[in-house]
């Protein structure tokens, strides 16, 4: 019979004798020291997505992914949240993944928190 011990390929044993970091898991949403930004994810989208540490207001974040250039928050945004990336008016489709997700129930500027206060979904209804 062999020995306990660490099973090999094990994602678990101690790296240089010291214990690794664990990998977030798909659906952990903290963000502790991750610079934040504005990740795009499709080029016609007009909301992105704010990564990392939720960042305060008034501050400019880099975008990332299908997007360039930066964009200046108008209100605090936590990590996960959508932001609009150009004026919309009331009744505007958001757009997100290349695919409308919602309609606004208000306008918002450039830089505003875009959820459930303003955005009314059309996903998974059944009434539309």
């Amino acid at each position: 019979m062999r020995s306990a011990g660490p099973s090999q390929g094990s994602n678990s044993a101690p790296v240089g004798g010291s214990e690794a970091a664990k990998p977030r898991a798909w659906g952990d949403h903290t963000s502790a020291g991750i610079t934040p930004k504005v990740w795009i994810i499709a080029a016609g989208d007009n909301v992105g997505t704010v990564v990392g540490d939720g960042a305060p207001a008034p501050v400019e974040l880099p975008m990332i992914g299908a997007g360039s250039g930066g964009i200046r928050l108008a209100s605090p945004i936590p990590h996960g949240h959508k932001v609009a990336l150009r004026a919309l008016p009331a009744g505007a489709e958001v757009i997100k993944y290349g695919v409308v997700i919602g309609r606004l129930i208000r306008p918002v500027i450039a830089g505003e928190h875009v959820h459930t206060h303003n955005l009314e979904s059309m996903r998974g209804r059944g009434d539309l």
